[in-house]
């Protein structure tokens, strides 16, 4: 069977060549139109379009702008990456948010962490550079307000950074949640060191950030400041605060959300000249009764055709679990080990985390040998009395595959964005993408894409409103998203090929390898000419299509994989 997987690589390379990207311009947008003054993105955690109708106050405000509900995440479907996908517009790969919790060097890190703190593997937790950069370097000051990845959320950051510099403050915990970057290269951590800031609100009061209070005053105190540039997160409504606290915790979110925007209209602080950014870093799917709770280590423990004795396996868990496999454990045999667990929906492994985008090149450490994706009522841990068991009632579950956590909304609303709803498939680093077009700031080296669809006509030049270029723009996001057709291919492949022996799945490995090659030089391609055509340079009509065909066409060819797969090899079923 591998031969017949390699041959058809082969001819699908002599087919459709490689897709070599050409030298074009960045995108610029036209200046004579006005421009957004300041720019205010809050992020919530796990809130979902019901939490945000129930607050009349922002959902009014925020259906006076450009709406999406057809906006997503990213792999894995939790928090950490979805912030740093929010803060960077970038995916995993090139942030290294893999997840909440994973290894890097041996060492549990949490996903949780401020952009340069170094990690087990020597490396920062963030890759490449900082989010804020872009926005200092061109005169912009920066700040943050329990954003993650932008401010530090430890002790041992708050001393590594010298942050204790009030004397009146002593603890370590109060410099946490609140970071200020400035044009002239000048930073400042923690409430107790920014006056005007500290006798007003107090130090941050931590996570979980019940006080929705504090992160919308100080966002509104930095704004009147002169920090035009603002990241806010937002906790989620839907904790276990005790009978009717929901309701309670709507109202005192709206009322909230109704002083910070008379606030903000006070200082003269509105959509017309201000850019607003509101949206959710993934969502949840309710489990009334609880879950199930699959003992993952123990599973493999006691397989019994390939027991993995503990020592020889680290696991972050969760509805996905990452899992680092020591030296010499034979990995097709765990892998197939765990295709078979209770409650695995999918794996990703090999080539299938570069097609998901979880793969992080610039550190490898930190990169587990495999990832489970849970069924969605399912949560991974290592150890249990039980292989199965319950989690508590009632499970908001995410992390894993599933329409309830994969798709989210995103509201913009300000000077440039064309009102109504957005029918666009987008996802996280698509936002910051959008902000830097809107600001004149580059996007090249950002992975998401301008979201052409949300701005005002007099905005966006004929060559990129031409019906061939976007559709070049969503073959691309297809190809290129973690959540796309083809990284879902690509998932499936991977998890049929669990099952197969050791040669013939790295033979099918290798040949979807070469596709996920592929499509990154086609991928880079259609970005560099549709930034090309946001400058105003029309697309060649037969490139155009061609790009496009051959970008549409990369899911099938992995799914081709697959259909030779399961004729010439073991079926398998499931999948995402």
């Amino acid at each position: 069977m591998r031969y017949v997987v390699l041959l058809l690589a082969v001819l699908l390379c002599l087919v459709f060549g490689d897709g070599r990207a050409p030298a074009v311009p960045a995108p610029v947008l036209p200046s004579a139109v006005a421009r957004p003054e300041r720019v205010l993105i809050l992020a919530f955690d796990n809130t979902s379009l019901d939490d945000l109708r129930a607050m009349p106050t922002l959902w009014q405000f925020l259906q006076d702008g450009a709406f999406s509900t057809e906006h997503h995440t990213v792999l894995p479907t939790r928090s950490a990456p979805g912030f740093a996908a929010i803060a960077s517009g970038r995916y995993a790969a090139r942030t290294g948010a893999l997840d909440n919790g994973f290894f890097a060097g041996g060492r549990r890190e949490s996903g949780f962490t401020f952009w340069e703190t170094p990690l087990g593997s020597g490396l920062p937790f963030g890759l490449g550079p900082p989010p804020w950069v872009a926005f200092t370097a061109a005169g912009w000051d920066v700040g943050a307000v329990g954003m993650s990845p932008l401010v530090l959320q430890t002790d041992a950051d708050v001393d590594r950074l010298g942050a204790r510099a009030n004397p009146e403050e002593p603890r370590a915990a109060a410099y946490r949640g609140v970071a200020i970057y400035r044009a002239d290269g000048t930073r400042t951590f923690g409430a107790p060191n920014v006056p005007w800031l500290w006798q007003a609100v107090g130090p941050f009061p931590g996570w979980p950030l019940r006080e929705v209070e504090y992160p919308l005053t100080a966002t509104a105190l930095m704004q009147e400041h002169g920090v035009r540039i603002t990241f806010t997160y937002l906790e989620n409504l839907h904790g276990n605060r005790g009978p009717g606290a929901y309701d309670d915790v709507l109202a005192r979110y709206d009322a909230a959300f109704a002083a910070f925007f008379a606030r903000l209209a006070a200082a003269g602080i509105t959509p017309e000249n201000s850019l607003f950014v509101v949206t959710v870093d993934e969502g949840d799917q309710l489990v009334p009764e609880g879950g199930r709770a699959v003992a993952l280590g123990t599973y493999l423990e006691s397989h019994p055709d390939h027991p993995v004795p503990p020592e020889a396996v680290q696991m972050a868990g969760g509805a996905a679990a990452n899992l680092y496999l020591a030296p010499g454990v034979d990995r097709a045999a765990v892998r197939a080990a765990l295709r078979r667990a209770p409650g695995v929906q999918a794996i990703a492994w090999g080539a299938a985390r570069r097609a998901a985008q979880m793969a992080v090149a610039a550190d490898p450490a930190r990169v587990p040998d495999v990832t489970v994706f849970g069924e969605p009522d399912v949560q991974f841990r290592e150890r249990g009395a039980r292989l199965i068991g319950r989690t508590a009632a009632p499970l908001w579950n995410h992390g894993t595959l599933g329409p309830a956590m994969e798709r989210v909304w995103l509201a913009l609303r300000g000077p440039g964005i064309r009102p109504g709803p957005l029918t666009t498939w987008t996802d996280h680093p698509d936002i910051l993408a959008t902000v830097h077009a809107l600001l004149g700031l580059p996007t090249a080296e950002l992975d998401g894409q301008v979201i052409v669809s949300a701005l005002a006509d007099e905005l966006v030049p004929a060559a990129a409103r031409d019906p061939a270029a976007l559709r070049l723009a969503a073959a691309t996001k297809q190809a290129q998203a973690p959540l796309g057709t083809f990284a879902r291919a690509a998932l499936m492949v991977a998890t049929t090929a669990a099952e197969m022996d050791a040669d013939d799945a790295a033979h099918l490995d290798a040949a979807l390898a070469h596709l996920v090659d592929e499509r990154d030089a086609l991928v880079a391609a259609a970005r560099a000419r549709f930034a090309a055509a946001l400058a105003g340079v029309p697309l060649p009509s037969e490139e155009a299509r061609d790009l496009t065909e051959r970008l549409e066409g990369l899911a099938a060819r992995a799914q081709a994989l697959l259909d030779v797969t399961r004729r010439v090899g073991s079926p398998a079923g499931g999948g995402p």
